[in-house]
């Protein structure tokens, strides 16, 4: 038998409030070890992280935001996240 990695990718947030209410306040993705990098709508790269631990978000300015996520299991997945107050 050979361990199997399931992930949720469905599940991805695209909006999260920064406003500390303790709610929907950083980029979650419902898993740890994916590499994530994070740019801005010019393209210029903000954040990279080999191994996120779904802690982005406070201190982020708001704005529209582009992803670029491999998850531990090799899957590649791109998006947007709108950062809101």
């Amino acid at each position: 038998s050979l361990p199997i990695a399931v992930e949720n990718l469905s599940q991805i947030p695209n909006v999260i409030t920064t406003n500390n209410d303790g709610k929907n306040e950083v980029f979650d993705v419902g898993f740890r070890g994916a590499r994530l990098e994070i740019f801005s709508r010019w393209g210029n790269l903000l954040y990279r992280s080999d191994n996120y631990g779904n802690d982005w978000g406070p201190g982020v300015q708001r704005g529209l935001y582009y992803y670029l996520m491999t998850t531990p299991g090799g899957r590649k997945c791109k998006g947007w996240l709108e950062v809101m107050e």
